[in-house]
Order: C-alpha cells, then sequence, then structure tokens
C-alpha cells in the first residue's frame, strides 16, 4: 500500500513519524515549511500490520496553534515507491546506530555501508533530492574517518544530484 500523508499548519510546527508494526520509525518527517503551510510525505510499505503515525510539536515549548490531517492519497505501491521508503527506512537505521559521541570507526563504517544501500535504494526511485541528501551523509561520515577522498567524491555526486533536482543553480 501507499499513503500519502498532509498536514495543514496554522501557528504550529509538525513533525510526522510513521512506525511499522514492530514499533520502529521508517521516517520520521519534518519539511522546511514553518508554522504555516502544508507538509505532505508518502511512504509505502509491504507488510501487514497495525502501523501508528505521529504527529509531534517541532518546538515543545511552542505557543499553541492548530494542525489538519488528511490522508491525501491511498492506493497501491509501485516498485518505485516501496524502494523509496525502504532508502528512508534504511537512512533512519544507520542514523540510530551512529551517534557522534560514541561512535567507533566500525560503527561509521557500517553507518556509511547502510547509507550507500539506501542511496541505490532512492537511485532506483528516481529521487534525486534523496540521491543528494544521502551523498551528502556519505560524504560526511568518510570526513569524519579522514578519508577526504570519498567524502570529495561524494560530496560532489550530492552538488551534482543537488543540481538536477533544481535543488541548486
Amino acid at each position: 500500500q501507499f499513503i500519502k500523508i498532509e498536514v495543514e499548519q496554522n501557528n504550529c510546527d509538525i513533525m510526522l513519524s510513521f512506525q511499522n508494526p514492530e514499533k520502529t520509525n521508517i521516517f520520521e518527517f519534518k519539511n522546511e515549511i514553518f508554522r504555516n503551510g502544508v507538509e505532505s510525505q508518502g511512504a509505502a510499505i509491504e507488510a501487514d500490520g497495525e502501523y501508528e503515525l505521529r504527529l509531534s510539536s517541532f518546538e515543545p515549548a511552542a505557543q499553541k496553534g492548530t494542525y489538519k490531517l488528511k490522508i491525501a492519497e491511498l492506493r497501491q505501491a509501485t516498485e518505485k515507491e516501496l524502494s523509496f521508503t525502504t532508502g528512508l527506512r534504511i537512512t533512519q537505521e544507520a542514523f540510530v546506530k551512529e551517534n557522534p559521541g560514541n561512535s567507533t570507526a566500525e560503527v561509521v563504517r557500517q553507518s556509511i555501508g547502510k547509507m550507500q544501500i539506501a542511496l541505490e535504494k532512492f537511485q532506483y526511485a528516481e529521487n534525486l533530492e534523496y540521491v543528494a541528501i544521502n551523498q551528502n551523509n556519505i560524504a560526511s561520515l568518510y570526513s569524519r574517518l579522514g578519508d577526504y577522498q570519498r567524502a570529495i567524491k561524494h560530496q560532489l555526486a550530492a552538488v551534482e544530484a543537488s543540481e538536477k533536482a533544481g535543488k541548486i543553480d
């Protein structure tokens, strides 16, 4: 199944998280819309079960506002949508495992491996924005290992994907 969720915000800043039946995040989503406007995110799932959508304030001490939640789309998922959602989940796993405060070189290498698998999923899904984001993440991880040659390679690939996605000129 594929679900597209829209949240219209009025004087609030909402973060969405979508959890699988095992209670692990498929994604956490916070767009660049601040306080007013519509955020949307889609997710594709292939396993049956009880999924949970959580909304929380991005600013815990913020003033009260209002929001409207809407299921904008519910249909059969395509292979590319399933691949994209798998990429989101793998990226989330890499970030959970890789904590800058206590990461060993081995943990960083494992995170790079996960990010590279996620990158392949985003490339298959033809989502250039997330290809760029993951290339940037991989570059940062290689930089933490002191492997600046690979970091530069992935950073340049991030710039190229961002340009193709129309995110930079």
